[in-house]
């Protein structure tokens, strides 16, 4: 063992291992007092480099954990650690031993250069280190090869150089201590080439001058010819007796366009020199081909000098064309994405220099680019576009592509036969128009409302009338009619006068406007207009059944004019024949789906719809019949246009506007899903130009200024069937054992408990009756507070949902939980009621707060509400007043919409008329529920149970 304290020098061994080649070891050797090598040595492995430190340099340290990943026990190691013995190792990998070899040439070649100021040896054969000096060379040698012919044989020999003077490689021991690029073991002396070389490209001349590589008598094998041009390629090369020509010239380039049996084109960059065709290069300098003659038997090198600085610039813009999608200068697709990159890049070709090459069984494509000519003019009803398309001498009417478009097709057939593209724009832009445009003997017609279909087809737009509608100033102001009363604010008036423009140009439309905000008066206001010009023809309102009462409350209120008849009932037919006598026709859904039959039959001024998104199922029986039902004009209300998907929008505007967004099915392939899955902006944009006249959409925060800060609305509701036989049973129950003719009103209020109790009953059918009997279930106030939960929450925004009944809460909740909407509570038994006002003010995913009266009526801060449900009024306003004072106080920046659910023919609603009849009082005098029933009569009470 060599110890740190003695004499020693490091050195590097340079020996041949059988399997593996050549390798070096680091080794630690004695030396005696005059720094002569002994016989005692030991490797030096990385483990040991601290105890020798003083021995290592920087270089060494690196060489040394470099050259112990390729030591035969680290290679074992590494390799073969699970094997039993080395032969069972080299028979392991005896089919992937390149791949060990490869590991061993990168350390190799990172470890030679660091040895040029080592001492390093040559290993002797029974292993000591330093047996003799080797010495890197200070020069890189060069290298040619040489092809001589004798007679009918064509022999190859090397000569290499090393410091200018040739070097005799088969005389002296040479050996390829490196393969690629190639380091040479000659004599005592290492080497490396002035280029990188292949070493099995010469390790064949260390034992034999010369090889025989062809017999020009015969075909050169493929073998040959790849060898041959190799080392013209990539080496001097020395020819006698050989044809040998040389091509400097500036290239042509070609675009070859081809494609196979599956219709997919490639497309290939090539540069001509001097006729030789080849594929275009970075970086490549030389390019050789070999060219025979076996009458003569004899075979030519033709070596061509390139220029890689202009073929760069060819690469480097075909690939701009292509996006990065060139594939070793190929790029390849199918034929639509092919025939529309031909198109749009034709032009860029051409002005590159680069001549475009087609090769198709079936002929060439005309690129020649398409002209559209065309006119547009205004008729009865709707456009006439009159368009024609030149493809250089060729002129076609423009109908002639509309199987083109709607297929998706670009290539288009003349009447000579040729075939020529259609531009991939042409193939979007003209696919909703040809989808619903009619011919005619002039061209193409479209409808008044499909006029925004030209925008894409043509630049003439000046004289339509529907580009007046993009522009909502430019709508003409209207009077409003003499017998509204009331006053519309400013955006409502601007409703107002786009529903007086859509019916003087024969459009129909949809009034989108946030809830709250005043559609149903809007929409009144217009048909009183519509009376006051002596309009004779009813129209007909199609509603909810639970807003047949809201509708006819706001025209008592605003358009007391116009005569109302309700077309509901079990004997509603008789009705039929009244309708010419009245102004408004106010159903339900269910009644149209019903009466199709019936309905059909009736020519209405207006067919309006509230709640239009009912239709949005255009399969359903209620959507067909509405579908069906004939008016002058038509039009529909609703504050969620859009619940769902894009899809929802589709029946809704075939119903104002037959045929504008084409067929259902057109509409999702070239809408609904662009624009939902593949976030297809573009298209989007298109859909929204397209509808944008024909909704008009106006948000809380757009109309904020003109809002009152709080503003009340009372939602009427109908009892459903089974609620409303349990709500009469109990009704007249009550009235026959509480009331008897001979009572005072004394008597009546000593048993004013009971009372109380009976009507607290009473109360909780009308809002729910599972509140009392579990085996009834409908409610007709619980439905619409889910319509109406479902518009605000589509609509972003934020809601209370108040109730003094826990178990009504309890019922939302789980409705809520069913179908994963995130909310919060306030109720008896919440305990942490910060957290849950934190998560409501300040989590947008949260919208929805549920809040008993008794545990959050008070000091609540609720902020982040924009409506406020009151499911249960009662006596006392100043409780409703609490509740809606949770949303309505200092923080509050934007309106704040009360809405008071009462269960119309029900108790509830004959408190609300006694609250209106005794306002005053309700307001400066009662504080309590109690000092209210103090001041009911015997009538008030009976009254109640009426």
């Amino acid at each position: 063992m060599i110890l740190p304290n003695k004499p020693l020098k490091v050195v590097y061994s340079l020996f041949y291992k059988e399997h593996f080649g050549y390798l070096i070891g680091c080794y630690l050797i004695e030396t005696d007092k005059r720094g002569q090598l002994l016989t005692s040595y030991q490797k030096i492995v990385p483990e040991l480099k601290n105890e020798f430190a003083e021995f290592l340099d920087e270089n060494d340290h690196r060489l040394i954990d470099l050259l112990n990943e390729i030591s035969l026990s680290q290679l074992y190691k590494h390799f073969g650690n699970n094997e039993p013995s080395f032969q069972h190792f080299i028979e392991k990998y005896k089919n992937q031993w390149d791949y060990i070899l490869e590991y061993i040439q990168k350390r190799l070649l990172l470890a030679l250069p660091l040895l040029k100021d080592k001492p390093f040896f040559l290993m002797h054969r029974d292993g000591y280190p330093a047996w003799k000096s080797l010495a890197f060379h200070p020069a890189t040698a060069s290298l040619e090869f040489i092809l001589r012919r004798k007679e009918e044989e064509v022999y190859n020999s090397i000569s290499i150089k090393l410091g200018g003077k040739p070097i005799d490689v088969q005389n002296i021991t040479t050996a390829l201590i490196t393969r690629k690029p190639a380091w040479i073991l000659h004599g005592n002396q290492v080497f490396t080439f002035d280029q990188e070389v292949d070493g099995k490209k010469i390790a064949v001349f260390f034992s034999k001058p010369s090889i025989l590589i062809a017999k020009t008598k015969q075909p050169l094998p493929q073998k040959t010819k790849n060898y041959l041009i190799d080392l013209v390629e990539h080496y001097t090369v020395h020819a006698e007796g050989i044809s040998f020509k040389e091509i400097r010239a500036f290239p042509q380039f070609e675009l070859l366009v081809s494609k196979d049996s599956q219709n997919i084109y490639t497309f290939r960059l090539v540069a001509i020199y001097e006729g030789i065709s080849l594929n275009v290069d970075r970086k490549q300098a030389i390019t050789c081909k070999i060219e025979e003659n076996l009458e003569k038997g004899e075979f030519s090198i033709v070596k061509i000098f390139r220029n890689p600085e202009l073929e760069k610039e060819k690469i480097e813009q075909f690939e701009q064309w292509t996006e990065g999608r060139s594939l070793l200068f190929d790029f390849s697709c199918s034929e639509p994405l092919a025939l529309q990159w031909l198109l749009e890049n034709n032009k860029k070709i051409k002005a590159a220099g680069i001549v475009l090459k087609q090769d198709f069984e079936e002929g060439n494509i005309n690129l020649c680019e398409p002209v559209l000519e065309q006119q547009v003019v205004e008729v009865e009803g709707g456009y006439e576009l009159k368009a024609q398309i030149h493809f250089g001498e060729h002129v076609v009417p423009f109908a002639s592509i509309r199987n083109n478009v709607l297929k998706n097709n670009p290539k288009f057939q003349l009447p000579n036969g040729e075939v020529v593209l259609l531009p991939a724009s042409w193939l979007q832009d003209f696919r909703h128009f040809f989808e619903v445009a009619v011919p005619s003997e002039g061209g193409l017609r479209l409808r008044k409302y499909q006029g925004a279909l030209l925008e894409n087809v043509c630049q003439q737009k000046n004289i339509f009338t529907w580009q007046a509608l993009q522009d909502f100033t430019a709508i003409e102001k209207q009077p409003l009619p003499q017998g509204l009363r009331g006053e519309l604010r400013d955006y409502q008036y601007e409703g107002y006068n786009w529903l007086c423009y859509l019916k003087k140009y024969g459009l129909g439309g949809i009034l989108a406007d946030d809830m709250g905000l005043g559609k149903t008066l809007q929409v009144l206001t217009l048909l009183l207009r519509e009376k006051e010009q002596n309009n004779t023809k009813p129209s007909l309102i199609v509603v909810p059944n639970s807003l047949i009462f809201n509708w006819g409350e706001e025209a008592k209120k605003f358009t007391p004019q116009l005569r109302i008849l309700v077309y509901t009932g079990s004997h509603r037919h008789r009705l039929l024949e009244k309708f010419r006598n009245y102004d408004i026709i106010l159903t339900t859904y269910g009644t149209v789906r019903k009466d199709e039959e019936l309905l059909v039959k009736q020519n209405f001024h207006y067919v309006i719809l509230d709640e239009s998104q009912m239709i949005k199922n255009k399969d359903s029986q209620t959507t067909q019949a509405v579908f069906s039902l004939n008016a002058d004009f038509r039009l529909s209300i609703t504050g969620t246009p859009i619940e769902n998907s894009t899809m929802d929008l589709w029946s809704q505007m075939h119903f104002v506007n037959p045929g504008i967004l084409g067929t259902e099915d057109f509409f999702q392939k070239f809408y609904a899903i662009p624009i939902e899955k593949e976030r297809n902006q573009a298209r989007a944009e298109r859909l929204k130009a397209l509808i944008h006249p024909f909704i008009l959409r106006r948000t809380k925060e757009m109309v904020a200024a003109e809002l009152p800060p709080c503003q009340e609305n009372i939602i009427y509701c109908e009892m459903l069937p089974s609620q409303l036989r349990l709500y009469n049973q109990t009704k007249q129950f009550y009235r026959s054992t509480l009331f008897s003719e001979d009572q005072d009103e004394e008597a009546l209020k000593k048993n004013k408990f009971q009372i109380l109790s009976s009507l607290q009953r009473l109360r909780q059918i009308a809002i729910h009756p599972s509140l009392i009997d579990p085996r009834v279930s409908d409610s007709g106030k619980y439905d619409e507070l889910k319509e109406m939960l479902k518009t605000v929450l589509a609509e972003g925004r934020k809601v209370l949902i108040f109730s003094q009944f826990v178990k009504l809460l309890t019922i939302i909740k789980y409705d809520l939980i069913m179908q994963k909407i995130k909310f919060c509570i306030i109720d008896g038994s919440v305990k942490d009621r910060a957290r849950e006002v934190k998560l409501f003010q300040e989590d947008p995913e949260y919208k929805v707060f549920l809040i008993s009266l008794r545990a959050g009526g008070v000091g609540l801060t609720l902020t982040a509400a924009e409506y406020v449900f009151i499911l249960d009024p009662w006596w006392n306003p100043a409780v409703e007043q609490q509740a809606m004072n949770r949303a309505y106080r200092i923080g509050q920046t934007k309106p704040v919409f009360v809405y008071k659910f009462i269960t119309r023919n029900s108790i509830e609603e004959k408190i609300l008329n006694l609250q209106t009849f005794k306002a005053q009082l309700a307001k400066d005098i009662i504080k309590s529920e109690a000092s209210f029933f103090k001041t009911l009569s015997k009538e008030d009470f009976i009254s109640l149970f009426e």
